[in-house]
């Protein structure tokens, strides 16, 4: 029985990371819990839990926290540690957080430990080295619709350390720019790279459904809407077949040029 409060709290963070051993054993006691216990589980991988707890729990969702509230958050931890971080850098750790508390606080953790707390040093460990060289070269590359060039900035920035979800993050960030500026003509890419960032989650690759995007994007001026000359459009399947044959010669590292094989095959 509890010795002091009415209720016990057992709170089990990563659940999703129980074994199928552990699980079933927590079930038996989820089927039948006793009257002062509540068990709360914690977890980013709901699919990864056994459907039989699933069926014995109630579910409540969780947004993930606004930048505001990762600064804020923040900024109480550098307060109580007296610690000087220029609000650049709070920004900073809060946009590579994704949303979440705990990430940001390893991530603060991590700049203290490097003595990285200035903006460009603690820029080089959170967003990768030469992140903004990477990010400009894509960008330029997508302005001139060069879907292989684009695809090896992709390949690139990925071996060299950069997360991908931040670089993409950021291209979709400085298109959202141009587009309150008045060119409403990029809405189509940032729909097209929003579309893959959903399908990235579960893909083996995650390039690659930003890889698709992109070449998309650029080729869709070169596809004729209608024609009235007989025979198939050897223009655009010159194009195609070039395409593919450049990014199939494109040397990378394991794994990638299998990626961009199933992608043009």
């Amino acid at each position: 029985m509890p010795s002091v409060a009415p209720k016990k709290v057992y709170i089990i963070d990563e659940a999703h990371m129980l074994t199928t051993e552990a699980s079933n054993v927590l079930l038996k006691t989820l089927e039948e819990p006793p009257d002062h216990v509540v068990f709360i589980l914690a977890t980013t991988n709901r699919e990864k839990i056994i459907p039989t707890i699933l069926s014995r729990v109630v579910e409540v969702q969780f947004s993930l926290a606004s930048i505001e509230e990762l600064v804020g958050s923040l900024g109480r931890i550098v307060n109580g540690e007296k610690l000087k971080v220029a609000d650049e850098v709070l920004s900073l750790i809060a946009g590579a957080a994704h949303g979440s508390f705990r990430d940001a606080t390893k991530l603060l953790e991590q700049l203290v430990v490097s003595n990285a707390l200035e903006p460009d040093a603690a820029r080089e460990i959170l967003l990768g080295k030469n992140f903004e060289t990477y990010a400009t070269s894509l960008l330029a590359a997508i302005n001139e619709k060069n879907a292989t060039l684009a695809v090896e900035h992709i390949e690139q920035s990925m071996e060299a350390g950069v997360e991908l979800k931040d670089l993409m993050t950021d291209i979709v960030g400085k298109l959202m720019a141009r587009v309150r500026g008045g060119e409403r003509e990029v809405l189509g890419l940032v729909d097209l790279l929003m579309t893959a960032s959903v399908k990235a989650k579960d893909a083996l690759l995650e390039q690659v459904p930003y890889e698709i995007a992109i070449i998309k994007w650029c080729i869709e001026d070169a596809t004729p809407k209608t024609s009235i000359v007989a025979g198939p459009p050897m223009a655009e399947n010159d194009r195609w077949n070039g395409l593919r044959d450049k990014i199939k010669k494109t040397q990378i590292k394991s794994g990638v040029g299998l990626a961009k094989n199933i992608l043009l095959e």
